[in-house]
């Protein structure tokens, strides 16, 4: 099982502040859908940024930029492979 989540401010109307904590309240309602990894994945400078963790959503502290408007998250239960990685190993 997984979770998806994430924001879109289009108008850039909320501060940074303000992403990154509704950013927390979603990863970590998440949560109930796997607790294994954490990981979110935003654009900065013309550049996608991907910053993955094998931690609870809880345990997480998301550091976003102040042009990041669009990021998305995921959380993961582990079903294959090893729960201490962030992947998975095909056979």
């Amino acid at each position: 099982m997984c979770c998806l989540f994430g924001i879109l401010d289009y108008k850039n109307r909320l501060s940074l502040r303000q992403k990154t904590r509704l950013l927390t309240e979603l990863a970590v309602s998440a949560e109930d859908r796997g607790t294994d990894a954490t990981g979110i994945a935003y654009i900065s400078r013309n550049r996608l940024h991907i910053y993955k963790r094998p931690l609870p959503a809880h345990n997480m502290r998301f550091v976003l930029p102040g042009d990041a408007n669009i990021v998305m998250g995921h959380t993961r239960m582990t079903t294959q492979g090893n729960a201490k990685f962030n992947y998975i190993q095909l056979q």
